[in-house]
């Protein structure tokens, strides 16, 4: 989707998409968190009504999803406050730094969708262009650490290693993807930059027909 083709509905979606698969991904490692015992019983509940809260204002969005309806506000605003619980709970009950990370990760996500959300209702200007989720800065300088540790000059350990040691110190899963870009970023000397330029993927005149 282009730039001038955003409209408030589109750019709802998109925050929509991002945060629905953000969340798949987030609820892949916090499975695994969970499974070890390294959540505590009262941020589990809290982690699973936030979820559900999540979940229900994705689904509700995708029944119409060429408006944002009176209902989507309600559920994105019971999201708000259902975080607002949530990041109490957190700070509150004591749990492994690994787990405490994952966790608070996924709250930023969500942070990152109600306040895009927000904007989206009041402020967005059609044509905008819509901002990318927050890197993972402890995550990112961790693997950046390891790298350091176990890479050479002529050798960058595999995605499969960075990933586990990312993962068992932040508890954060490493993207396959995001390893690729924190390389090129490396190569180019953009890696520590605030923000990463993006560039538009040019798409092909006839696409491939689907199998």
């Amino acid at each position: 989707m282009s730039n001038k083709d955003n409209t408030r509905a589109k750019a709802a979606k998109f925050f929509i998409d991002q945060l629905n698969s953000r969340l798949y991904r987030d609820a892949a490692t916090l499975r695994k968190l969970d499974q070890r015992n390294d959540i505590p019983a009262p941020l589990r509940v809290a982690t699973l009504e936030l979820f559900k809260q999540a979940t229900r204002a994705i689904d509700q969005f995708f029944t119409n999803p060429e408006s944002i309806t009176k209902t989507d506000e309600k559920n994105v605003e019971a999201l708000r406050m259902t975080l607002e619980k949530f990041d109490k709970t957190l700070i509150g009950v004591m749990c492994r730094m690994r787990s405490f990370k994952a966790l608070k990760y996924t709250a930023s996500h969500i942070r990152h969708f109600c306040y895009h959300f927000h904007l989206t209702l009041h402020s967005f200007t059609p044509g905008a262009r819509l901002p990318n989720p927050p890197t993972n800065l402890v995550a990112q300088a961790e693997w950046l650490k390891q790298i350091a540790a176990l890479g050479s000059s002529k050798k960058i350990p595999r995605w499969k290693v960075l990933n586990r040691l990312v993962f068992n110190t932040t508890g954060y899963d490493l993207p396959q993807r995001t390893h690729r870009d924190w390389l090129s970023q490396l190569s180019k000397g953009s890696f520590f930059y605030l923000i990463q330029n993006r560039q538009q993927v040019q798409k092909p005149a006839i696409s491939s027909p689907k199998p």
